[in-house]
């Protein structure tokens, strides 16, 4: 009797089909939760390798998603950082944006940020406010941030920002706020 005839045949058949199918969903979904630890691990040590945590703000966890100003979605990514008057000090660009891909809104208003904006913040590409003011940020608003696309609000006064506004700004059809403000900021040259 052939094989390809006999019902045990086709039950065991069955049963190799049923087994390797449920082995690769196993192996599959295992790798879909390392890639996802191992993402959000990078994020965590971001935060870290900015200093902005270490000794000013207390997080008694691990979890980063559970941190002070921290905002995480359901696979623990980082969808906000909200740090908006928490004195901290340091260069903005100390902190590594291109590790946040999820990230749709920092707010680090009213701190004691210097240095310039890094044209990473660029990579930050499902942004959707950037709170930058009240800050000691020097230099130019770096053409970058024209690549926010989906940027509703970007605030920059109160800082110490100069130069020719980059053509870039005119790329953000999504924005509905804008704050540059001359008070303290020096640009020059026309708008967008």
């Amino acid at each position: 009797m052939a094989c390809a005839f006999s019902n045990t045949c086709r039950a065991v058949t069955v049963f190799i089909w049923a087994a390797l199918t449920l082995l690769i969903v196993h192996v599959a979904s295992a790798t879909k939760i390392s890639i996802h630890v191992a993402a959000s691990e990078i994020e965590r040590q971001a935060l870290l390798n900015s200093g902005w945590w270490k000794d000013r703000i207390p997080h008694n966890s691990s979890d980063h998603c559970n941190w002070v100003g921290i905002t995480c979605d359901y696979e623990g990514r980082i969808t906000d950082i909200d740090l908006l008057n928490s004195n901290i000090k340091g260069e903005l660009g100390r902190l590594n944006f291109s590790c946040f891909p999820n990230l749709k809104s920092l707010d680090l208003w009213n701190n004691s940020l210097s240095g310039s904006i890094p044209p990473q913040i660029g990579s930050l590409s499902k942004l959707k406010c950037l709170y930058l003011h009240g800050n000691n940020l020097t230099g130019i608003i770096p053409k970058e941030i024209g690549s926010l696309r989906n940027l509703r609000g970007l605030f920059l006064y109160s800082n110490k920002l100069s130069g020719v506004l980059p053509q870039e700004i005119g790329n953000l059809k999504s924005l509905t706020e804008l704050y540059l403000s001359l008070d303290f900021n020096r640009f020059n040259g026309t708008i967008p």
